[in-house]
């Protein structure tokens, strides 16, 4: 027998008018294998044989499958049931059957039994409440009365067990656009136990990238601020391992293909960043939400029907609100290296003299000081009475540090006792 190339070419050149005896010196085969070709194009072809009968037709398939089921495809256990009661499957009295005829009656009739299909909705374990996984989305948008696209920031969230989304227009991948985006995510959709994040150095100072297995990552501490108060553990997944966090990843090009693309069709009534915020929160709700996942035993349900039944397992403390309502804005040092917060001077590191930095402050008036690269350079509360006595940049009455206390106003006597010093 030979290749099929072979056969191709004994019949082009028989085509071309070259003899056989041709044809058979010059590929090196037998004038009579030639023959055999030519006369018959499926000679040496081999074809596949229809399925022979098996001796379980004759019984009842239903009941076998039944069988096949109970039993979780033990052949042996359905060899002595079919031997014992025949009659009840469908066969004679003194039925006999090998388990090798069992198990190829099943793999020839039954493949679906034999290796059943995973689930696709869930190819990986999670439960609900457990996982939020958290990515940026850097895309173009053309807006209203613009000539070119501009680049825009799109934060995006999504719960791992129910796909129930969060997107927030950011105006760039700073820190301070990371806290406040997830702040945000958690304060509307809910709190879960795990935070999975990729290793963006805003999020994950350190990673031992393999190098040492049982060296910890290194979260960055503004990230571990945000999380810390309501007991969520943060997770990186591996770098340059981005299906780890899959289920965003798959959302974000999502969002692209069709989020933005619905859009750009509207972008006559999108002139700015505010407006298309409000077109991706209305596509979460009217597209997004209303996608029909396939769950177990073939049904379909809608991500909000499955958020639903996960939300009671997320997390909605009453201190949410003063624990993530998080504002954060960008401020000078002085020359001093000090920032004033609503009556409070902060002092720095010499280094930091009029440079720019970013303060993240909680409403219950935690605050958090940190350097444009996302180093924490303070940590201190701010009294929440100053908020509403001061404005937002005031300095205090009398600048102290806030570690130390409020001083004491200088009484009459202790202003004479300092100046009976001096002249002495």
């Amino acid at each position: 027998m030979i290749d099929i190339n072979l056969s191709q070419r004994i019949r082009y050149r028989h085509q071309q008018g070259e003899a056989i005896r041709s044809i058979a010196r010059r590929l090196g085969v037998s004038r009579n294998t030639v023959r055999n070709y030519l006369r018959d194009a499926q000679h040496g072809l081999k074809t596949a044989s229809a399925a022979g009968a098996f001796k379980l037709d004759a019984g009842d398939s239903h009941k076998l499958q039944e069988l096949y089921s109970t039993t979780g495809g033990n052949s042996v256990v359905i060899q002595r049931e079919l031997t014992k009661h025949p009659e009840k499957y469908g066969f004679a009295a003194g039925f006999q059957i090998s388990d090798r005829s069992i198990r190829r009656y099943f793999l020839a009739r039954h493949p679906e039994l034999v290796h059943p299909s995973e689930d696709p909705t869930f190819p990986f374990t999670t439960e609900p409440g457990a996982q939020l996984q958290i990515d940026f989305v850097k895309a173009k948008f053309k807006f209203a009365g613009k000539e070119r696209a501009q680049d825009v920031f799109i934060f995006e969230a999504t719960y791992s067990w129910s796909r129930k989304s969060f997107l927030r227009v950011c105006p760039d991948m700073t820190q301070a656009s990371w806290l406040m985006a997830i702040a945000q995510c958690l304060a509307q959709n809910g709190i879960p136990r795990q935070i999975l994040c990729d290793n963006d150095k805003c999020l994950v100072s350190d990673h031992p990238r393999g190098k040492d297995h049982h060296a910890a990552v290194r979260f960055h501490p503004s990230f571990l601020w945000l999380c810390k108060p309501l007991g969520i553990c943060p997770r990186a997944c591996l770098p340059r391992r981005a299906k780890t966090k899959g289920r965003v990843e798959r959302f974000g090009r999502y969002v692209q293909e069709n989020a933005l693309a619905e859009c750009a069709v509207n972008r006559d009534r999108i002139p700015d960043k505010a407006h298309l915020q409000k077109e991706l929160d209305q596509w979460l709700r009217e597209v997004a939400d209303k996608r029909r996942r396939k769950v177990a035993n073939g049904k379909y349900r809608t991500v909000q029907e499955l958020y639903e039944e996960e939300k009671p397992l997320l997390s909605f403390p009453p201190q949410i609100g003063t624990t993530f309502d998080v504002t954060t804005w960008t401020t000078k040092a002085d020359k001093d290296a000090k920032v004033y917060l609503y009556g409070v001077c902060i002092e720095l590191p010499a280094a930091f003299a009029s440079a720019l930095v970013y303060v993240s402050m909680r409403a219950n008036g935690e605050t958090l000081v940190m350097s444009p690269s996302g180093e924490m350079l303070a940590q201190t509360p701010v009294p929440t009475q100053n908020m509403h006595d001061f404005a937002r940049d005031d300095r205090p009455v009398a600048t102290v540090r806030p570690a130390r206390g409020e001083r004491k106003a200088p009484t009459k006597s202790s202003l004479l006792e300092a100046y009976t010093k001096i002249m002495s």
